[in-house]
């Protein structure tokens, strides 16, 4: 899983996705092999993140942690979410 701190939060994404981060409040990640944004993770101003996935991807929040997978890699990192 690659990291990364947007403000007080950990956004983990599956080494198989491709996040594009703006260094501010914005990542986008990339489905690679259809070079489509399957998930956007927005810091709002409110102090609130935003986490909005499309097809191919989910997400599991838990605390300050957001993970960001391949439906398919689901039963592979259960031990993450526990």
């Amino acid at each position: 899983m690659k990291t990364i701190q947007l403000k007080n939060f950990n956004i983990k994404i599956s080494e198989r996705l491709h996040p594009i981060y703006d260094g501010k409040d914005d990542i986008l990640v990339i489905l690679p092999e259809h070079t489509a944004i399957c998930c956007q993770i927005k810091y709002s101003q409110t102090g609130r993140l935003l986490v909005d996935t499309f097809w191919g991807v989910e997400h599991v929040i838990s605390g300050n942690t957001v993970t960001i997978y391949y439906m398919d890699e689901e039963g592979q990192n259960e031990a993450v979410f526990i």
